[in-house]
């Protein structure tokens, strides 16, 4: 998730950063960072969050990137159990 202007967005990882990120990858190579790094991490992003809205929440999105994610796994998902397409 990015924040950019006065909006949050929702983004993959690998897109090109154009807000500031509030979490960070928590895996290399498939290997999960350990438990202490990721309170480490849980607290940043909280401070951040504490930091950015201390009154509201802005709206949040999900970027086109992800939006296409999420058509491409709904269209394996129906072609795999069988589900004609509309």
């Amino acid at each position: 998730m990015e924040l950019r202007a006065d909006e949050r967005v929702i983004v993959l990882d690998d897109e090109p950063v154009a807000g500031r990120r509030l979490l960070a990858t928590r895996s290399d190579q498939g290997m999960l960072g350990d438990e202490e790094d990721d309170r480490r991490a849980l607290a940043a992003a909280e401070r951040r969050l504490a930091e950015t809205f201390p009154f509201r929440l802005p709206p949040s999105r999900r970027s086109a990137a992800v939006e296409a994610a999420n058509r491409e796994v709904e269209e394996r998902f129906l072609a795999q159990v069988g589900v004609p397409r509309s």
